[in-house]
């Protein structure tokens, strides 16, 4: 069954025509004002960090940034390390069939004192933090 076909008056397509324009006109200016926005918050996340402030207020609202630290392994490097340093017993814990690193099995390694952890710094990739900004009302004194 196919959709019927409506015809609309001349005054209805001209208010569907009008809906139409406000609707792009309204939200070309929310995507401008978007991107404003991204870029003013981007700058007071870099102002804030780079002066390594966690609370900045004004009159009325208080801003905060919060840092998480961003690092993972290089696993092809890691379990070169992995299998240079633990036996085959302890190597088939971690290590599996795809050559994988099991995090919690080598967590429990660690913890038992049977691998040095710092024997992967050298596999660590350290990534830029991200950095979260929250601006909220700013409470009475």
């Amino acid at each position: 069954m196919g959709k019927e076909v409506i015809f609309l008056t001349r005054r209805e397509e001209a208010k569907w025509k009008k809906k139409i324009d406000d609707y792009k006109e309204r939200q070309d200016i929310i995507n401008a004002k978007t991107k404003v926005n991204k870029s003013l918050g981007a700058e007071i996340k870099s102002f804030m960090y780079d002066n390594d402030m966690n609370n900045f207020s004004s009159d009325n609202f208080t801003a905060t940034i919060t840092t998480k630290e961003n690092e993972e392994l290089n696993e092809e490097l890691a379990i070169k390390i992995i299998k240079k340093n633990l036996s085959t017993e302890l190597r088939k814990t971690v290590i599996k069939k795809k050559e994988y690193i099991d995090d919690d099995a080598l967590e429990k390694l660690v913890y038992n004192g049977q691998f040095d952890i710092q024997l992967l710094q050298k596999a660590k990739i350290i990534e830029p933090p991200t950095i979260t900004l929250r601006i909220s009302k700013k409470k009475g004194d």
